[in-house]
């Protein structure tokens, strides 16, 4: 019987709840942006960012996971969610200008 397969398999079931859990916290950045419109306040806090990074790379030492790998990984995530917000402003704009007309 080969070994590797059912380790994979769990791999495959982990790989999953990330690609779930990703999509939930995009649809909260979305939430965000809404709110960031709202509130005239600015899609990038790179203070929120770095307390962030600082307290994923604390956990990931915790968990013995690379701080390369969380700091890249979360990087990645960050520009996601802001390139996410910064749509939904647009959007959100462009509604504004047409109830307008």
């Amino acid at each position: 019987m080969d070994k590797i397969k059912p380790l994979r398999e769990k791999i495959d079931h982990l790989d999953l709840e990330i690609l779930s859990l990703l999509a939930k916290r995009r649809k909260i950045a979305k939430q965000i942006g809404k709110i960031k419109k709202r509130d005239f306040r600015a899609v990038i806090d790179k203070n929120r960012e770095l307390e962030a990074i600082k307290t994923r790379i604390k956990k990931a030492k915790e968990l013995k996971i690379p701080k390369k790998l969380v700091s890249g990984l979360f990087k990645l995530i960050f520009t996601d969610s802001r390139q996410i917000q910064k749509k939904m402003i647009h959007a959100l704009t462009k509604t504004a200008k047409i109830d307008k007309i």
